[in-house]
């Protein structure tokens, strides 16, 4: 048996290993690092999927409540995040159409905005 170091910069604990490529004390150590080196170089991915999400929320709560037609300000109170789209399409009428989940929210003017389900095949 081998002592070594946990690779976790939180952890540093010592630990006993058969095998060489070993780095970790734990899974909880291991998942832990991941999770940290995840927050460091990938922050903005985090930040976006986190926002998207929330967007889906907001958008499966108004159709829930037979909200079809919205307005983009009240969106925003609702704490919509627009910076957390995907790239948009245009529909047959030109309108550009944003995805969030199942759910399409279609721009039709400056200030407004209609709600959608996707059909899945």
């Amino acid at each position: 048996m081998e002592l070594k170091i946990c690779a976790n910069t939180l952890c540093n604990s010592a630990f006993e290993s058969k095998n060489a490529k070993k780095k970790f004390c734990s899974i909880r150590c291991k998942n832990q690092a991941a999770y940290m080196y995840n927050q460091k170089h990938y922050a903005w991915e985090a930040k976006m999927k986190k926002s998207r999400w929330k967007n889906i929320q907001i958008l499966e709560y108004l159709l829930m409540q037979g909200h079809s037609k919205i307005s983009l300000e009240q969106l925003k109170i609702m704490g919509f995040d627009f910076t957390a789209a995907h790239i948009p399409h245009k529909d047959e009428n030109n309108f550009q159409v944003f995805q969030y989940g199942n759910i399409g929210m279609r721009i039709v003017s400056k200030t407004d905005c209609e709600l959608f389900n996707i059909k899945t095949k």
